[in-house]
């Protein structure tokens, strides 16, 4: 089964035609290395991608080379065609670890839609909740301390990563250098060193080789001020325990720089 068909399924319950459907939508199968730009379909212009293994990351270069990471995408998620991989365009798509994605021509991705409307319907949820966790990065820039900040990205990416089956026994692959959660959360690398060592000795979570394990994620939602809700993922009971009625434990606002 492929990431799109568990993404979409965690919206609606796919009907056999229906699997069938996306699984030949997402046929054609393109891979880049750790790094590189996820350019432009190379047969066809203006496709629809959709990240089938590995992780992605929507960034912006400024002219002196800083780059600011404004979205991770894990498998199953669909990769915005306005996207070009010119420095002069408004954002790149960049893989941060090998990637695979799938490339449907965007004549064919309409066809699918209008085919087939309840996975129009889960499409339009997929771009809701883009524009949902969007807000959610802008308010950690803005609002939450450091330790929130990679808390709260941590949670989020577990929760994302266990909706598409990609979670076991607690542990899933997370691709990311510390420079890389540096530029996702406004945070120097040797702060993000710092904030990790402290999520380590409150035995929360361990992060090591790129396999993130979930210690804690009750405790670690709390300090975060996780709420899952912004997701529209099912949610395991673990989640659940991660609701705003939970009593949030603030950190210092010194934490901040």
């Amino acid at each position: 089964m492929s990431p799109m068909v568990k993404r979409l399924s965690n919206f609606i319950n796919l009907q056999p035609a229906e699997v069938d459907a996306v699984e030949a939508a997402c046929a054609r199968i393109f891979t880049v290395q750790a790094g590189q730009p996820i350019p432009h379909d190379p047969i066809n212009a203006g496709s629809i991608k959709i990240i089938v293994s590995g992780m992605a990351c929507r960034c912006k270069y400024l002219p002196n080379g800083r780059r600011q990471i404004i979205s991770c995408m894990v498998p199953g998620d669909l990769c915005d065609t306005r996207i070009r991989t010119s420095r002069n365009g408004d954002q790149i798509l960049q893989a941060l670890s090998r990637v695979e994605y799938a490339a449907i021509p965007a004549p064919a991705f309409l066809r699918l839609c209008n085919d087939h409307p309840r996975i129009r319907d889960a499409v339009r949820w997929l771009a809701y909740i883009e524009e949902a966790t969007l807000r959610e990065w802008l308010v950690s820039l803005g609002q939450r301390t450091a330790i929130e900040r990679l808390a709260h990205l941590l949670c989020e990416l577990y929760l994302r990563l266990e909706a598409v089956k990609l979670v076991e026994n607690n542990v899933c692959d997370l691709p990311l250098t510390q420079l890389e959660l540096a530029d996702a959360l406004g945070l120097s690398p040797v702060h993000i060193n710092r904030t990790l060592q402290d999520l380590r000795a409150m035995q929360f979570i361990k992060l090591a080789a790129g396999r993130l394990t979930m210690m804690d994620f009750t405790s670690l939602s709390n300090l975060a001020m996780f709420d899952p809700t912004y997701l529209h993922l099912p949610l395991s009971e673990r989640a659940e325990n991660a609701q705003p009625s939970a009593q949030w434990e603030r950190s210092p606002r010194a934490d901040l720089h």
